[in-house]
């Protein structure tokens, strides 16, 4: 498959996932409000934490070799069950130990045993899913991938519309239908590839040590990258409490779903950079594509922000608006640094990652520190724009010293406009 019927046929089922997630959204904010979200929000966060410092990086070093197809599927999927198991006991462990010295559990922060089961559980499948992300994208069936995510959320949102009454008075139930979603949607993935075949390429020789080196440089780009964009969920909750989080949570959710298409990108293109069947001339194409599409995107979004955000999400959010509109450079600078990552991970140059996300992350954390005691919410997405900006500028800077690219071509050029009406007349001739 040919890497523009790639975009076009995961664009559309990615776009109706987005879709569907705004729709989550929606009823998640209108359902269970500004701390029920944020209670929501906070789930994710810790689960996400437990993913990242336990995986060590391995899903990346999956992604890596299945791309490569020098290791067979088999063995991928052993390692990848292997590994979850190892990570799942680790967590029940830490479970175990924050309630019996808190009383309460980590990632599902709540005092009832069948919420800390439910946390576990929710951690365990996001920890496997991650892994059978990178295996049906190393192995080309990205679109079957986001064929059943777009499913599953329409599912979701169903099952909220139908338990509406029954979570304005159990909020919790929120947090269940969201779990529920995510293990049918691991379930499926797991039969699905189960069917596929693949073929190896090259040589099956297959050296351990390369796996874990690629994955660890993944580990600790990944780490920063949490560090950059989640901790500040953490530090706001500890110092404004459960409604302040609500409030920043809801932006933060809305900048991640415009982080959908530059991650969808960048997982289409890291195989092909990796097998080296990319251009560096299409790669740079996409990138400015990319920055196009997010400033005629983003400006749009800062002038509806204001009356938007409180007619779909209710007036109780009223004052995410200017943490929203705070937030948006940022969407911008992170959307770019998220595509240009993917270059480097698909040339294994995980190490300028580190790099960039080193630099973003420091200067975050020092704003977070400087900012988020004071300034609350929004002392929060100011440190958190600045700390996205700087990750790109280092990121930007980097891929064009190695690259040999001119850093003024930033967005879409005269050059691009003529690529596009050969290619849409291209396509427009095949059809007829």
């Amino acid at each position: 498959m040919g890497l523009a019927r790639q975009i076009r046929q995961n664009v559309v089922y990615r776009g109706i996932f987005l879709l569907f997630q705004l729709i989550n959204t929606i009823l998640i904010s209108r359902l269970a409000g500004p701390i029920g979200f944020g209670a929501y929000a906070l789930m994710i966060v810790n689960a996400n934490f437990l993913l990242t410092v336990t995986s060590l990086g391995l899903p990346a070093g999956i992604l890596f070799h299945a791309s490569s197809r020098d290791v067979s599927k088999k063995w991928l999927i052993k390692i990848s069950w292997v590994s979850t198991l190892i990570q799942v006991l680790l967590i029940i462990t830490l479970e175990w130990i924050i309630f019996h010295r808190q009383g309460h559990f980590f990632v599902f922060n709540s005092t009832d045993v069948f919420n800390g089961v439910a946390g576990v559980l929710f951690v365990a499948t996001i920890i496997l899913s991650e892994k059978y992300y990178s295996l049906y994208n190393g192995y080309g069936y990205l679109v079957n991938y986001h064929r059943l995510l777009a499913f599953m959320n329409i599912l979701l949102a169903v099952s909220l519309f139908v338990y509406r009454h029954s979570i304005q008075t159990n909020g919790d139930l929120v947090i269940h239908l969201f779990i529920l979603s995510q293990v049918l949607q691991l379930v499926w993935m797991v039969i699905g590839l189960s069917r596929k075949k693949i073929t190896l390429q090259g040589s099956v020789h297959f050296n351990t040590q390369s796996l874990w080196k690629y994955s660890f440089n993944a580990f600790l780009a990944n780490l920063l990258y949490f560090l950059l964009t989640r901790v500040d969920l953490w530090m706001v909750q500890y110092y404004h409490g459960a409604e302040a989080l609500g409030l920043y949570a809801l932006p933060i959710r809305l900048v991640q779903m415009a982080l959908v298409i530059p991650a969808l990108l960048s997982g289409i293109v890291l195989p092909s950079i990796a097998s080296g069947h990319l251009e560096d001339q299409v790669y740079e194409r996409v990138l400015r594509f990319l920055n196009s599409f997010n400033l005629a995107l983003l400006i749009p979004l800062a002038i509806l922000a204001p009356f938007a955000l409180p007619l779909f999400f209710g007036i109780a959010f009223n004052s995410s608006v200017v943490v929203l509109l705070l937030l948006l450079p940022g969407a911008f600078f992170l959307s770019a640094q998220i595509f240009l990552s993917g270059y480097f991970a698909g040339k294994g140059l995980i190490r300028y990652n580190l790099y960039s996300m080193l630099g973003g992350t420091l200067l975050a954390l020092l704003l977070y520190i400087s900012l988020i005691p004071g300034k609350g919410i929004y002392g929060a997405a100011i440190a958190s724009t600045l700390g996205y900006g700087c990750s790109f500028i280092l990121s930007y800077f980097l891929y064009c010293r190695y690259a040999g690219y001119d850093w003024r071509k930033c967005i879409v050029n005269s050059e691009d406009i003529h690529w596009i009406r050969k290619f849409v007349k291209s396509q427009f001739e095949q059809r007829s």
